[in-house]
């Protein structure tokens, strides 16, 4: 994945795409960096289309991660560098995902009113569902079902 080196107020930032840095995909376990840079592509075109920033709380993870770790085999998508859990300041979490559904590239899409952001994944065939309590819960995708 090639990286862009840009200076602010003389820090250095090395950056996966136009508006996002190596250190909000990479896994807030160990560091490492796993994403795919297809994936990278996409977020950055959904970011394009929204107009707006958008604030990564989870990128990439780690095999050891606690989350993956407690799949107890399953490779997630986190893992496989196709998924992000996100939010964008001053965005309803409801306009947000309707903003979502009318870029219509991920497949993969799930709400967590609790936890207050959006997952987003690439995969082969369309799913909804909403994390209630710590689980995932199948959700036909209509907000008033939230």
């Amino acid at each position: 994945m090639s990286m862009q080196k840009t200076q602010s107020d003389g820090a250095v930032s090395w950056m996966v795409s136009k508006n996002f840095k190596l250190s909000e995909v990479t896994c807030k376990h160990c560091g490492s960096h796993g994403m795919q840079k297809e994936f990278i592509d996409l977020l950055q075109q959904f970011r394009d289309f929204l107009g707006a920033p958008i604030v990564i709380t989870s990128g990439y993870r780690c095999a050891n991660h606690p989350v993956e770790a407690a799949r107890k085999g399953k490779v997630g998508r986190h893992r496989m560098g196709v998924a992000v859990d996100f939010y964008s300041p001053g965005i309803s979490l409801k306009d947000l995902y309707g903003k979502i559904i009318e870029f219509g590239r991920f497949l993969g899409v799930g709400v967590s009113l609790e936890g207050g952001f959006i997952h987003c994944d690439r995969r082969e065939t369309k799913a909804r569902w909403k994390y209630k309590g710590g689980k995932d819960v199948a959700w036909d995708g209509r907000w008033e079902k939230l």
